[in-house]
């Protein structure tokens, strides 16, 4: 049976940072040889290069900025899943069209709860957007698909009744074809990798970086990531603590470039204040010991 599926892909319409590399990463996978029809949803042109298939129906918006995509995609995207007669609309990020056609099936993707745990790391709108879309999308939503167990206990925990619908779907890795280890000039470095923003917890890692390069000479640190809201002045911090000669701070980098950075590093860090781990105990312990 082929069924017309519409896909929530703004982030398509944005640089490869983490949501984008999933929904990315995951359309690549399911369109290629799909014998449904997708439909993909952009408040903006997309960015990133799709398969050239004659199942895929690109529609984009031309929204200019960031504020304004929550306000057109609740607008046009059901117009547009009605439009396109679409049987299943998945979102990969949160939040659900709250006036999608009673007949559509909605599915929808969970990453953190992030604006329950740690509201203060993220900015206002952002927290806002959270809290008024992500409960009515749950309860919408006829599926809800997780990253992580972690994730799902955190649901289970703040939103029982939708226990049912969970399903744990965990992110997989892309890999290169070409040669498995790039050759890089740089001495032994930790790599971070991630948007520079506040729950990233970056000023801390740079105070136990400083610490550590008191007793060790030979490995430095490297952050790579495009600017995100809020970030503090991690160049002032740097020079207060005395490592600019240890630490590279990047701005964001070509997948080969990022494919040698992975590929050379001692050790990945994830200092973020919200980790997602596999297992834990329960959600409560979880937090108490971050």
């Amino acid at each position: 049976m082929s069924l017309r599926i519409a896909v929530d892909a703004r982030p398509l319409g944005q640089p490869m940072v983490g949501i984008t590399r999933y929904t990315f990463e995951l359309l690549q996978r399911m369109l290629v040889g799909s014998p449904h029809q997708w439909y993909l949803y952009l408040d903006r042109p997309v960015m990133h290069e799709l398969p050239a298939l004659s199942n895929i129906h690109i529609r984009e918006g031309n929204c200019r900025f960031s504020a304004t995509s929550t306000i057109f995609a609740q607008y046009f995207f059901p117009r547009w899943a009605k439009q396109d007669n679409v049987d299943v609309f998945w979102s990969p990020r949160h939040h659900l069209p709250l006036f999608l056609a009673k007949n559509i099936k909605a599915v929808v993707t969970i990453h953190d709860l992030v604006w329950k745990f740690y509201p203060e790391t993220m900015s206002v709108l952002g927290r806002w957007l959270e809290r008024g879309l992500m409960p009515p999308s749950l309860a919408r939503a006829e599926r809800v698909i997780t990253v992580s167990e972690s994730t799902q206990l955190d649901l289970r925990e703040h939103f029982p009744l939708i226990a049912s619908k969970l399903a744990v779907v965990k992110a997989g890795l892309s890999c290169k074809e070409e040669s498995t280890k790039l050759e890089t000039t740089m001495v032994p470095y930790f790599l971070f990798v991630g948007t520079l923003e506040p729950r990233k917890n970056l000023p801390r890692l740079l105070n136990a970086f400083s610490i550590f390069a008191q007793t060790n000479n030979d490995t430095n640190l490297v952050l790579v990531g495009g600017e995100g809201w809020g970030k503090e002045s991690l160049t002032i911090i740097i020079d207060r603590l005395g490592v600019g000669d240890r630490v590279r701070l990047t701005a964001r980098v070509s997948e080969d470039e990022l494919a040698t950075y992975y590929a050379n590093a001692l050790a990945l860090v994830m200092p973020s204040l919200y980790c997602l781990l596999y297992t834990s105990p329960s959600p409560r312990d979880k937090r108490q010991s971050r």
